[in-house]
């Protein structure tokens, strides 16, 4: 008979139960916005009212990954189960109700996880497993709460031309771009890392940089330097940015503003492989004049094409920087 370690949790989030059933069920959009930054996910196949995706979390520090199958019912429950992995046959469920909080209408989100415990030792450490289990729920859930009231859920939901293949679809008109780039670098990710951090270096591999200065000199993690960048683009016109570091987790995620032409959040999010690095960038550029929110159905397509080849480029460029004629000539 399988034991397993449970934990029940439950969360009030001041939204609408179709808000937040769609952001607990938008893996695209946790990648993008890197929401809960302890865990890392891969959307492997996308499917009406499901999807199959793995997850890697470290629970008494071993690093775990399992794959799991989601189904969600019609009254948008979300189910959760591990095929293949180190936790094979957990199960994680998720359910959603209106429910007031004084005179505020929410919703009280209700988690259940299962984990099955390992034979001849699952017993002695549940109290362990089971105590972690329920602060790393508890802090994802606060993540959730977050993302949704403050960073406004859908506002800053999927980027365009994503979809999760598990959520509605809730795109609505918007004072932002969101966009997202996916890189596999074949380079360890300290050197992808160092590349990155050092945006003085980008002339060097990336065609679309003209020229960086250092504006301002930020900590050795790099955070609050200032610098200003000088872009070429696709279409006949340049640009220049100044863009202020605010946030470092060493090999994993930066985190940058920009001001200038062009306003803005830029965050790189670095996961490592066997034998390879995959980079996202999430560029969140916010349209500042009345005119350009009026003109953004218009403009949305030019500037994500431009944005796409500049970015592809830069992907090109690091891969020569980093992975030299053997790795090419490999691939």
């Amino acid at each position: 008979m399988t034991r397993y370690a449970e934990v029940n949790h439950s969360q009030w989030i001041a939204a609408p139960v179709d808000v937040v059933s769609s952001q607990f069920a938008d893996l695209d959009h946790h990648i993008a916005r890197n929401v809960h930054p302890r865990l890392r996910f891969d959307v492997l196949q996308r499917r009406p009212g499901g999807a199959r995706f793995a997850q890697e979390v470290r629970l008494l520090g071993i690093r775990q990954r399992d794959v799991f199958e989601r189904s969600i019912d019609a009254d948008g429950s979300i189910h959760d189960r591990s095929v293949e992995g180190f936790n094979r046959g957990a199960m994680l469920d998720f359910s959603f109700a209106t429910r007031h909080e004084g005179p505020r209408i929410g919703t009280q989100v209700n988690i259940r996880v299962r984990l099955p415990l390992l034979p001849l030792v699952g017993r002695a450490i549940k109290p362990l497993l089971e105590a972690q289990i329920r602060r790393e729920v508890r802090a994802a859930a606060l993540e959730d709460k977050h993302d949704i009231e403050k960073r406004g859920y859908p506002r800053g939901g999927p980027a365009p031309g994503t979809s999760s293949g598990s959520a509605p679809d809730r795109t609505r008109p918007s004072a932002h771009f969101d966009l997202v780039s996916h890189w596999r670098i074949r380079a360890p990710v300290d050197r992808v890392w160092a590349a990155l951090t050092d945006p003085t270096t980008w002339p060097r591999w990336w065609p679309y940089v003209r020229r960086v200065q250092t504006l301002h000199d930020g900590g050795e993690d790099g955070v609050g330097s200032v610098r200003r960048i000088d872009w070429s683009t696709r279409l006949p016109y340049r640009l220049a940015i100044e863009v202020e570091s605010v946030e470092s987790l060493r090999h994993r995620r930066l985190r940058g503003l920009s001001r200038g032409q062009l306003v803005g959040e830029g965050i790189w999010l670095l996961r490592s492989g066997e034998g390879f690095t995959d980079v996202t960038y999430v560029w969140r550029v916010r349209l500042t004049r009345p005119w350009m929110r009026w003109l953004a159905p218009l403009l949305a397509p030019v500037f994500r094409w431009n944005h796409d080849g500049v970015m592809r480029a830069g992907e090109s460029g690091l891969r020569r920087h980093l992975e030299g004629p053997v790795a090419l000539r490999a691939r």
